[in-house]
């Protein structure tokens, strides 16, 4: 019922704010654009990519994993390239167009070469092809909730944690990645792999194309999950996109410009690298763990992942210690060697590589000790209701055929190494609190490999089954399909984006936004705005910053505020007399301010917005 109220309301606010028949032609060219740099990445990732492979690994071939593995060594190595100059503070127009255009000439030549990496293109192309016709019932019902992605990528940006574009975008104003911040969310000095890419996109002026970034990435992953499937013994992976794509957190997280299908890219892939071949050369096992440090780079919290791979490689050395010990050591150096300019920089900012992980800080209103103990803890909210919404009908089909077919599917997954893979990071997700939402993506994305074994088994042989399984997803695609086309109409100029985006960013998700028109047309160019109680500034097009970049507990006033040379004071949730209070500032003088606007975000929430010109 809640579903159907949200469709009904959503029909309702589109009568009221629709605007016209005629869509706006800068969204089109805008698409153009964004589509463009997106394609033009990824290609520069897969084409530069080969180049290091060939250098570092002539004489490995990869089959099905050999183009992922390409493109994750050129996002890799553009990206800590980006790292490096930004670490020195040479994030400057001249210094990043010359490496780009470096990047490009070492990715499109020699160019004889182009023609055996669209003959590899095409290959992979063929191999769907050629599945498409034995397994269309999969291939058709993923394309279509692709298609849902790509629809609603096109509405506006509601996601929280924009940081994501938040940072690179301060990174070209600095010119560096060194900038010391004590913000509430303590993400600014993590590892950010996924963001030199969003950089690239920013610096060719368009924010909007990181977005598209991560679709990309969204559809790698799928593709990641096919490629394993032409393995003779994990065939049944067939099944695995569907579910990934049929996921409700994963369908929301395809419009955002997040980093999170970058991460789960890497962590399959670093995974299938170890589980697909029988025997662990020397390279595989560096390689994984490359790879993996690529993920951590990406996401630091996935670091806790690192326990599920070398468990793995110890239990198959087992018949020879100092295999273990050598193949361990060899695993950890690889993995070290992505992340380590990131290590290295969240050192010199705050004394821990790590940072925010085993630290207690300080911070304006509060202190917040990330200590140890605050991850080891057993997860009891791993199983609760509203976790359990953020997965695939299907994948629960999938519990229930693996129950009724327990003897016959475990004797099959004890010979998969998967298997192995699945359970460990099972076990480690008991005890760590890594409690809901996305952060539950890791052991997601390996237990829709695991599940998709009885759902495999029962789809291709009961009809029924398959017709049953069919109604749900037309369901779920019908419900999907009427809500992004609601969506849809503000995204492309049809109806009233403010009013859209006024009504759903009030609701305490912690955006600066232009709300009712209430603030922009008071804010100039050359304003610096300090801001309270706000974590994103997507659509923040101004110079910002933190109230708690400038404060500390010793020295908080409004004469401070006014020494960083801040123009404007922006507040969530109270007026200058409750920001004053709660921060115990005594300076805070009528004279001293203004207010120039206000906004109330009743009845969508009961937050409320200040904005005041400071004299």
């Amino acid at each position: 019922m809640e579903l159907i109220r949200n469709l009904i309301n959503n029909y309702n606010y589109l009568q009221l704010d629709y605007i016209g028949s005629h869509p706006d032609v800068s969204f089109i060219s805008n698409l153009i654009i964004n589509v463009t740099i997106s394609l033009g990445l990824i290609t520069i990732f897969y084409l530069l990519g080969s180049k290091i492979k060939n250098i570092l690994l002539s004489k490995n071939s990869f089959h099905e994993q050999e183009i992922f593995i390409k493109i994750a060594l050129g996002y890799i190595f553009v990206g800590t390239g980006l790292a490096t100059f930004g670490l020195f503070s040479l994030l400057y127009p001249t210094i990043i167009t010359l490496y780009l255009i470096l990047v490009i000439l070492l990715s499109f030549f020699p160019l004889r070469l182009l023609k055996k990496n669209i003959k590899e293109l095409n290959k992979f192309k063929k191999l769907l092809f050629n599945d498409f016709k034995i397994h269309r019932w999969v291939f058709i019902w993923i394309t279509l909730f692709i298609f849902i992605g790509i629809l609603r990528l096109q509405s506006p940006e509601i996601r929280e944690d924009q940081y994501h574009t938040d940072l690179p975008v301060q990174y070209l104003k600095n010119h560096t990645i060194m900038l010391p911040s004590r913000e509430q969310i303590m993400v600014s000095q993590s590892p950010q792999l996924a963001e030199m890419s969003y950089l690239i996109s920013i610096f060719l002026g368009s924010k909007e194309t990181a977005r598209y970034i991560h679709f990309i990435f969204y559809i790698l992953v799928l593709s990641l999950l096919y490629s394993l499937s032409k393995e003779k013994k994990y065939k049944f992976v067939i099944i695995a996109p569907l579910l990934l794509a049929t996921t409700p957190e994963v369908i929301r997280e395809t419009s955002s410009q997040y980093t999170d299908f970058q991460w789960i890219f890497l962590f399959l892939l670093s995974t299938i690298i170890l589980v697909k071949n029988k025997s662990l050369s020397v390279k595989l096992i560096a390689l994984s763990g490359f790879i993996f440090g690529g993920m951590i780079a990406t996401k630091l919290w996935t670091i806790a992942f690192i326990v599920v791979p070398l468990f793995y490689i110890a239990v198959g050395s087992l018949k020879n210690r100092f295999k273990i010990i050598n193949h361990i050591l060899i695993y950890v150096f690889g993995l070290v060697i992505t992340p380590s300019i990131w290590f290295l920089r969240s050192f010199i900012l705050t004394g821990n590589p790590i940072y925010p992980a085993l630290m207690k800080r300080d911070l304006l209103e509060s202190t917040v000790n990330l200590g140890l103990f605050n991850y080891l803890t057993l997860n009891s909210s791993l199983l609760s209701l509203n976790n359990l919404k953020i997965f695939s009908p299907l994948f629960f089909l999938g519990i229930i055929f693996f129950i009724y077919k327990f003897k016959e599917t475990i004797l099959i997954l004890t010979k998969v190494r998967i298997f192995l893979f699945f359970i460990t990071l099972t076990i480690l997700y008991i005890f760590i609190n890594y409690p809901y939402g996305r952060y539950l993506l890791g052991l997601y994305s390996i237990a829709i490999i695991i599940f998709s074994l009885p759902l495999y088994k029962i789809v291709y042989k009961n009809r029924f089954i398959k017709y049953a399984i069919s109604i749900i997803l037309l369901f779920m695609l019908t419900y999907y399909l009427i809500s992004s086309l609601l969506i849809l109409p503000y995204g492309i100029g049809l109806a009233d984006k403010n009013k859209y985006l006024t009504r759903t960013l009030s609701r305490d998700n912690s955006s600066y936004y232009d709300f009712d028109h209430k603030f922009n047309g008071f804010i100039k160019k050359n304003d610096l705005v300090a801001t309270y109680g706000i974590f994103g500034h997507y659509y923040a097009d101004f110079n910002y910053i933190d109230v708690n970049n400038i404060f500390d507990k010793n020295s908080i006033s409004i004469s401070l505020l006014k020494a960083k040379r801040v123009t404007k004071l922006f507040i969530k949730n109270g007026d200058i007399n409750w920001f004053c209070d709660k921060l115990g500032i005594t300076d805070c003088e009528p004279r001293r301010y203004n207010l120039l606007s206000y906004y109330s975000a009743v009845p969508y929430s009961g937050s409320s917005y200040y904005l005041y010109e400071l004299k």
